[in-house]
């Protein structure tokens, strides 16, 4: 009995250590490998080794309390071209719904960044844990190493210096970039380089190089632009839909340049086309680029008549003026630059109608103040245009009780936002989301409340007309109360501003949206 006990003892003091000093013995396990669904027909075997020199990097682990923090730092690995990523998720979720979690986040990643959608080849991803508790490992590939992406970068800026002039309006810009782009790469009829890395340092590349080359240099001067993938004359492709003035259009450089190549000759048959146009010999998923329309056919000078002399554009997504009894809307300008600019002001309703507009010249080096002269009663939005860059902002004041906040004059337009804080309930404080859409199609918004632990708790649907605004009382349209953030998604590019408003006190203070795309 004595030595059984024994026997006994040891055999569970040994089942003990293994239980606590090797827990993972005991953990479930998964895997998945994916090959990128655009570049698939690269691999003849569904899954293979493409040839890349990938930097060797030792991965350490990421702890992502949310769904939101797993998708963000994943995100941010890939668009740092890490090839080894270890994510740790300790959230309220099933270990058999890692491989879907993975998916989504995937999926979510891609739509929101073409430029990386189009630019990883494959991953393999490992994973083992528990419900609620899991480690990932991830081994990704891409077309391009980090250290290529900076030299890509450069490179880029210092075209840009020579083929974009002061004064030119996003018309021009356009134009100067399809032309470079034909003119300096010729198409790889071997068809084995892909890359904006093979296009822009080695001149030779298939549609996807042209198509990220296009959207790289519109991207850096500030131009919307996406990456389309579909096919051309039954063929797998790429191309590119650009926003210019208020109308989308396809842009097609690859087949805008000869084969074989030509050299100083440019084509311009696939150059700023509609749907319509395009569509009589390429397909694309007209659900994935429902938010890109392109319904305007182009016409030269689109953009010159439009903004004539205006080399930036501003916007301020929200005015309201009383006659100064209640509430007033005023703009302080600044021009930094060592020649007088011309500015012109257009006063928009929320409803997109243009209620006024005002034009005056700014000094060089001077300063102006400007005061919403539309009528009593009006709220809306307010667009900016002038010759040179400009410094200032907007000041909203309120008369009783006696009140101002002030508003970015905001350069850029975008389709997705982050608000970083919220503030909403019955009580104390209002969050009140302000919105312009400058377009000449109307935008479809969606709201994603995420709690303070990073869980998305509910989404809302929102709209913004045509040349419109909106102001939405984010408790009303949730219908309860709020704290955490939102992040806006727009079918439209466009520019927001949240005022966080006391119920109990005068204070008043604003928030700008953070862009995310």
């Amino acid at each position: 009995m004595k030595r059984t006990s024994i026997w006994t003892a040891i055999f569970v003091f040994f089942a003990l250590h293994l239980i606590v000093f090797t827990p993972d013995l005991f953990a479930l396990q998964g895997s998945s490998r994916v090959v990128n669904p655009i570049y698939q027909d690269r691999y003849e075997d569904g899954f293979s080794q493409p040839q890349q020199t990938a930097e060797k990097r030792l991965a350490t682990t990421v702890t992502c309390t949310s769904y939101a923090a797993f998708k963000s730092a994943l995100h941010a690995a890939m668009t740092n071209r890490e090839t080894n990523v270890s994510l740790r998720l300790q959230y309220s979720f099933a270990f058999a719904d890692v491989g879907s979690i993975l998916e989504q986040a995937i999926d979510e990643i891609e739509m929101s960044d073409d430029y990386l959608w189009f630019s990883w080849q494959d991953y393999k991803a490992n994973w083992q844990g528990y419900d609620n508790d899991v480690t990932i490992t991830f081994v990704f590939q891409y077309d391009t190493t980090v250290a290529q992406e900076l030299e890509i970068t450069n490179r880029v800026n210092q075209i840009l210096l020579t083929i974009i002039s002061v004064g030119m309006n996003d018309e021009e810009k356009a134009k100067a970039i399809h032309d470079w782009v034909v003119l300096n790469v010729a198409y790889d009829m071997s068809y084995e380089r892909h890359s904006i890395y093979n296009a822009l340092i080695e001149g030779l590349a298939v549609c996807e190089g042209y198509a990220l080359l296009m959207f790289k240099m519109l991207d850096s001067c500030g131009i919307p632009v996406r990456i389309v993938s579909g096919t051309g004359s039954g063929e797998a492709h790429a191309w590119n839909l650009v926003y210019l003035c208020a109308a989308w259009f396809h842009v097609d450089a690859t087949w805008d340049d000869p084969v074989p190549d030509v050299p100083s000759r440019v084509l311009w048959d696939y150059y700023n086309l509609s749907d319509n146009q395009i569509a009589a010999d390429h397909v694309w998923d007209r659900v994935v680029y429902s938010g890109q329309v392109a319904s305007t056919v182009y016409v030269e000078g689109i953009c010159g008549n439009q903004n004539p002399g205006y080399i930036m554009t501003y916007y301020i997504p929200y005015l309201s003026t009383d006659d100064f009894t209640v509430r007033w809307t005023g703009m302080a300008m600044a021009n930094p630059d060592q020649q007088s600019c011309n500015v012109q002001v257009s006063y928009n309703s929320h409803s997109g109608i243009l209620l006024d507009r005002e034009n005056k010249t700014i000094p060089a080096f001077g300063q102006s103040v400007f005061i919403a002269p539309t009528p009593s009663g009006t709220e809306g939005w307010i667009k900016i245009e002038a010759t040179t860059n400009l410094d200032g902002l907007a000041l909203i004041g309120q008369a009783t009780p006696s009140t101002m906040y002030d508003m970015d004059m905001k350069a850029s337009l975008h389709t997705r936002f982050l608000l970083s804080h919220l503030a909403a309930d019955t009580s104390v404080w209002q969050s009140i989301v302000m919105a312009c859409n400058p377009n000449n199609t109307a935008a479809t918004l969606t709201y994603s409340y995420y709690n303070q632990a990073g869980q998305l708790i509910a989404t809302k649907p929102s709209s913004i007309p045509a040349n419109g605004s909106v102001q939405d009382n984010l408790y009303n349209l949730f219908g309860q109360n709020l704290a955490g953030s939102m992040v806006i998604d727009s079918t439209q590019p466009i520019t927001a501003f949240m005022l966080y408003d006391s119920l109990t006190t005068a204070w008043k203070a604003g928030l700008s949206a953070l862009p995310l795309d």
